[in-house]
């Protein structure tokens, strides 16, 4: 199996879900949930009860030759809620003194 998830999406909107054991990642676009689900409990070890996707849509760029755009692409993003007590490494900030 491909590695399914891109990389943590860190906002501050997904970073206040995380208080309740829900993370953010940015997936292939073509990942189903149970395929996630199955990913994020294989490399984190971890329980997941369900998953939640969303599709954005990324404007493509122009380009100064012809004036013409680049292709436009979708982004698929996942939140995993887990079991209470739970959490990934990868969310947790230590704080500055």
């Amino acid at each position: 199996m491909t590695n399914i998830l891109i990389k943590p999406h860190l906002t501050e909107k997904t970073m206040a879900v995380t208080s309740n054991s829900g993370f953010t990642f940015q997936v292939l676009f073509s990942a189903t949930k149970s395929q996630i689900k199955e990913m994020v409990t294989k490399t984190f070890n971890v329980h997941v009860l369900r998953v939640t996707t969303r599709t954005t849509h990324v404007p493509g760029k122009r380009s100064n030759t012809r004036r013409t755009t680049t292709n436009d692409s979708l982004v698929k993003y996942a939140t995993v809620y887990l079991k209470k007590g739970e959490s990934i490494s990868l969310f947790e900030f230590k704080e500055s003194k």
